[in-house]
Parts: structure tokens; sequence; C-alpha cells
């Protein structure tokens, strides 16, 4: 199974030293890449979302799908490209209503408590995919030491990443 396909939840608990069990304060970090590491599409981008997941996010949910009900627009699983390409799922979908899913759609993610930081890389800043790595690991690390306070709030981090676009198992 590919990370990418795991859609299953867990909650964390911890026990203290009294037996006692209680909800762990836990960070997600989706982490995504666009592009091709061989620059052949001249960038290759990382997008980095964080989730504090003791926020709430049903409610944001629940007023996204009202709102695509009653627009009547279809409730698709947001694909960038697909949707503004009118592939896939949205096939069937015409041109005005794809663009009424997109505002919707940004509307949601304005509303959800998160937060977000885009790495961007272009062919001048590395020679090769092992230069390209390095330097994505340089800048994510420099990332989290430049926050390490706000990081070290957590007790858990949790890390969904699908492991580039090496399309690799994990």
């Amino acid at each position: 199974m590919q990370a990418s396909d795991w859609r299953g939840t867990y909650l964390a608990f911890s026990i203290d030293s009294l037996g006692e069990r209680y909800m762990v304060n836990r960070l997600n970090l989706h982490i995504d890449e666009s592009g091709s590491q061989d620059f052949s599409e001249g960038r290759y981008i990382v997008a980095v979302v964080l989730h504090d997941h003791s926020a709430n996010i049903a409610e944001p949910i629940d007023r996204y799908e009202c709102r695509l009900s009653i627009a009547g627009l279809p409730n698709i699983p947001f694909h960038g490209k697909d949707l503004l390409h009118g592939n896939q799922d949205y096939a069937a979908v015409s041109p005005g209503d794809r663009k009424r899913l997109l505002a919707q759609f940004a509307r949601f993610v304005r509303e959800l408590p998160f937060s977000f930081f885009v790495l961007r890389y272009g062919v001048s800043d590395a020679r090769n995919r092992e230069e390209l790595e390095a330097r994505i690991r340089r800048d994510l690390a420099l990332f989290v030491f430049d926050r390490l306070p706000y990081f070290q709030l957590f007790d858990v981090i949790a890390v969904y990443y699908d492991n580039g676009q090496k399309g690799q198992l994990v």
C-alpha cells in the first residue's frame, strides 16, 4: 500500500505516571510534491501543510459540503490539474461548474485551521536529483529549526508523505 492510498486516522494516547490516559498533543504534516526532479517541467515544488490535530476540521468540511449541495455541485475529491482540464472525475462537469467548484474549494481552504509553506526550486537550484534532494532536506531542516519552539509544543508529529515522485511502496 502506498502512503497516499492510506485514508485511516488514529488517536494518539499516552499514559501518565498515575495511569491516567490523556490525548496527545499532535501535529500532522502532510507533504506533497509537484514537478519532476529532473526539472523537465522547469520547476519542482514541495508543499507542506501543518495541521494541529486538536483543531476541529469537521465544521469547515460540513459547511463546504453544504455549500456544494445548495449550489448543485458534485462533491468530488479535489485534484487541481484534473479540475482545471476537465479530466477524470471532472470529465462530465461543465467548465462553468468546474470554475464554481474551484471557488468553493478556495473558500473551504481559507476556513480550515491549518497553515502551510511551499519550497520552490528551479533549474539553477540543483544540477541533479541528489543535489535537489539534499537541498530539500536542508531547507526542511532549516524551517523546523527556525521554528523549533512551535514544534516543541507537540508531543507527537505525524508526517504523511508518499516518497515523492519515485512511486515506491512504503
